[in-house]
C-alpha cells in the first residue's frame, strides 16, 4: 500500500507523519514510540479497535521504510492540509511536538520536520508557542547556508541511482558548487562538500529534504532554478543513462520549483 493507494486513509497520512519524526531522531521505532503513535491516533478515529489502529501504523511504517526521500511524507503533509479543518492542523502539530519532546530534548531533524509541517498547514505561530513552552531542551542549529542546501540535493541525485557516489561524481558535484561560488577556494567548496555528506550519512528526513527544496525555491528566480535543475541533471548522468527512480526525483523537483519540464526518459542537459 502507499498514499496514493484507495485504501489509503487520513488517518494513515498522520501515522505516516508521526513515524517521520519518531523514527528520524535515532532511526528506530521503539516499543515506546509506537505506543505514543497509537494513543495519539486514537483521538482522531475513537471507534477503531486498538488493533485495527496498530495494523494501520504497521502498514505506515511499510510506506516509510521504502520512502527514501521522503516523498511520500511530503505527499502526506499536503493531503492532510486540504483535508484537516486549522483546528485539527494545530491538534495535529502538537501531537507531533508531544512525540518530539517525549526524550526530553528536540534534535535538529525534529525540528526541521515540526517547521515544514507548521509552514505548509499555515500554522506558524502554533509551532512559535509550542516551542516557547515546551520543557524539552532544543538541540543548537548548525551553520547551514544555500551552498549545503545545493550539496545536499546534488548528494541526493547522484547516489540514488545505484546507492554509491563515485569519484566522478564527486568532481561533478564540486564543480557545480564552484559555479555558484567562484569566489570560494577549493578547501571551502570541499568543506561544505564533507559538512553535508555527514549530514547525509545519517539520513536525511523528510523535513530536511523539504527545507532544502524550499530554500532553493525562495533563493532563486526561475532562470537560476533551471540552471540548478541542469546541474542535477547533469550529475544524474554522470555514470551512465538516467534511471528511473532518480528520473523521479528530478521530476519532482521541477514541479516543486515550478518550472514545467518533462523529465520522462534519459534527457540530456537543458540549453
Amino acid at each position: 500500500m502507499s498514499n496514493t493507494s484507495e485504501n489509503w486513509t487520513r488517518e494513515h497520512d498522520l501515522a505516516l507523519v508521526y513515524i517521520a519524526l519518531a523514527y528520524g531522531n535515532d532511526q528506530s521505532l521503539g516499543e515506546r514510540e509506537q505506543a505514543m503513535i497509537v494513543d495519539a491516533l486514537k483521538k482522531w478515529r475513537v471507534s477503531f479497535p486498538e488493533e485495527v489502529i496498530k495494523e494501520l501504523v504497521v502498514e505506515a511504517v511499510a510506506v516509510y521504510m521504502e520512502d527514501t526521500e521522503g516523498i511520500e511524507v511530503i505527499r502526506s503533509i499536503h493531503a492532510l492540509k486540504d483535508v484537516l479543518s486549522l483546528q485539527e492542523r494545530q491538534q495535529a502539530l502538537t501531537d507531533v511536538f508531544r512525540i518530539a519532546e517525549a526524550d526530553a530534548i528536540i534534535v535538529n531533524r525534529e525540528r526541521s520536520l515540526i517547521a515544514i509541517l507548521a509552514s505548509e498547514w499555515d500554522i506558524k505561530a502554533t509551532e512559535t508557542s509550542l516551542l516557547e513552552r515546551t520543557p524539552a531542551q532544543l538541540e543548537k542549529r548548525p551553520d547551514w547556508s544555500l551552498m549545503h542546501d545545493l550539496c545536499l540535493l546534488y548528494l541526493v541525485v547522484a547516489h540514488s541511482p545505484d546507492n554509491k557516489l563515485s569519484d566522478p561524481e564527486i568532481h561533478a558535484i564540486i564543480e557545480c558548487l564552484n559555479e555558484w561560488q567562484p569566489d570560494l577556494e577549493e578547501d571551502e567548496i570541499r568543506s561544505v562538500m564533507r559538512e553535508t555528506l555527514q549530514a547525509y550519512a545519517q539520513v536525511p528526513e523528510a523535513g530536511e529534504l523539504h527545507l532544502a527544496i524550499q530554500s532553493i525555491k525562495d533563493a532563486f528566480p526561475i532562470v537560476q532554478r533551471l540552471a540548478v535543475l541542469n546541474d542535477l541533471i547533469y550529475i544524474a548522468l554522470i555514470d551512465g543513462d538516467l534511471n528511473k527512480h532518480a528520473a523521479s526525483i528530478l521530476s519532482t523537483l521541477s514541479q516543486a520549483w515550478e518550472l514545467d519540464v518533462q523529465i520522462d526518459g534519459p534527457p540530456q542537459a537543458l540549453a
